[in-house]
């Protein structure tokens, strides 16, 4: 499996989309007698940026399918696998 182009890479992270994370703040000194005050605010940021998917672990992929979440999976090298050895042609390139 080659390892992807940062154009690719920058797809991939495109494709993933974004999820929102929640951060609070809570203020770090209040006067004798007041309570300190908390905040919190909702941020957009990438499932994964293009870095992160060029340095995934050799042996992981990820799986986008239309309508389902993506996920992480463990890659499957089909003449490798038991459940596939011998069942398929060899390709030729290899």
């Amino acid at each position: 499996m080659a390892a992807p182009s940062s154009k690719t890479a920058n797809w991939a992270a495109n494709a993933l989309g974004d999820q929102t994370v929640l951060t609070r703040t809570k203020q770090s000194s209040a006067k004798f007698g007041e309570s300190r005050k908390t905040s919190t605010a909702e941020q957009r940021q990438k499932l994964m940026t293009a870095d992160q998917i060029l340095e995934m672990k050799t042996g992981k992929m990820l799986l986008l399918a239309r309508s389902k979440p993506p996920a992480m999976v463990d890659a499957i090298v089909s003449h490798r696998h038991p459940a596939y050895r011998g069942k398929l042609n060899r390709n030729p390139m290899l």
